[in-house]
């Protein structure tokens, strides 16, 4: 309950800051949207000279797209404001007062910040996604919705938990330039349909870091309907992942050195 009620006040008080400062409010919605415009200019493009990308159709391929987006704005709003600043706090000696706060380091450093303007850019994504399943002639029920949900969930999980290992690197190394943008990409990868990875790429996507399956498996929910081995994969490696974020980052603050010291 108390980690409740401080989230909603991290709500309130980001909701007030984009009320106040709505230059930084339509600069991040424009920013996912214009994303989003790109990517589908991309596809696009791509379509008016091929059929299919691996066994991906073009309506199979924008439900995919769609997906991306829902999860990109999600995750950036979520996340992209919290846990790379993690350098900073090292840098500036500020994580020895958060650690010295009745509150889980983690859960403070992980969900401080949110940012509706990225929040807001997912939604632009329903119509399409909407559109390109009434193409494919798919009509996805109640279920099918709900895991697709779920799995949607399990994915930013997922990307936090990838996201978390990576950031914890920096109580270690104190500098380590661009180490967010990498994890960043490589989580972008999983907007492109599982078939064009093959091999030992496709498993290290798949179950290393499992990008495949933050957009890939929900977006095949509502394309094939729903399959167990999906929801299982999925919520089994999003379980193990953020277990091991967890030991990571409880290891990394256990060599923390005080900027004080």
């Amino acid at each position: 309950m108390q980690y409740i009620r401080l989230y909603w006040c991290f709500l309130k008080n980001n909701l007030t800051r984009d009320i106040y400062f709505k230059e930084n409010f339509l600069v991040t919605l424009g920013e996912g949207l214009l994303f989003f415009l790109i990517n589908l200019t991309l596809y696009n493009a791509i379509f008016a000279n091929v059929n299919a990308i691996g066994d991906w159709n073009k309506f199979q391929v924008i439900v995919l797209i769609a997906t991306n987006q829902i999860f990109t704005g999600l995750f950036y709003g979520l996340f992209a404001n919290n846990l790379p600043g993690l350098q900073h706090y090292v840098n500036k000696g500020d994580l020895d007062y958060i650690l010295l706060k009745p509150i889980s380091t983690q859960f403070y450093i992980s969900t401080r910040y949110i940012n509706f303007g990225h929040i807001l850019s997912s939604f632009a994504a329903l119509p399409l996604l909407f559109h390109a399943l009434k193409q494919l002639n798919i009509h996805p029920g109640f279920f099918d919705y709900a895991v697709y949900i779920i799995l949607l969930i399990n994915g930013l999980l997922l990307g936090y938990a990838l996201l978390l290992i990576f950031m914890s690197v920096v109580i270690w190394t104190i500098k380590v330039e661009g180490l967010y943008f990498i994890i960043m990409e490589i989580i972008s990868y999983g907007k492109y349909p599982a078939s064009v990875f093959k091999g030992g790429i496709k498993f290290i996507f798949s179950f290393v870091i499992p990008i495949i399956i933050i957009i890939n498996y929900p977006a095949q929910i509502l394309i094939e309907g729903i399959k167990v081995k999906y929801v299982f994969i999925s919520v089994v490696l999003t379980i193990l992942l953020f277990g091991v974020s967890k030991w990571f980052w409880n290891l990394a603050l256990r060599f923390y050195t005080s900027a004080s010291s």
